[in-house]
């Protein structure tokens, strides 16, 4: 968990050591869960878009093989967000068909905005 104020930069970066599991398919999800509701990174416009939908419901980030990467941030220096709880998440499911079932492979960081 990490707190910040409201006028404190955020910024997310993320990593996989895909190991032994490289090139098996998956599906890969970068989330949000706020208090506006969830928001999912998409890897092609590389924007994050809001969804009518709970957190677990939204649309995958990326399908394809598993490979090992460091130092990716969907977010970087994001100051003033509302005061509230956001949990961003990263997760890997290894059976590829859109839905998080199977194999979940998970990440998750609690960031606590305040005054």
């Amino acid at each position: 968990t990490v707190d910040l104020k409201t006028t404190d930069k955020l910024t997310v970066t993320i990593g996989l050591d895909a190991g032994g599991s490289v090139g098996i398919n998956a599906d890969w999800w970068i989330s949000a869960n706020t208090p506006f509701g969830a928001y999912y990174y998409d890897v092609i416009s590389g924007a994050w878009t809001w969804k009518a939908a709970k957190v677990d419901n939204i649309p995958v980030t990326y399908m394809g093989p598993l490979f090992s990467f460091e130092g990716f941030s969907p977010l970087v220096d994001v100051v003033g967000l509302p005061v509230g709880t956001y949990n961003l998440s990263f997760q890997v499911d290894t059976t590829m068909n859109g839905i998080q079932d199977g194999s979940v492979y998970s990440s998750t960081i609690t960031v606590n905005i305040h005054e």
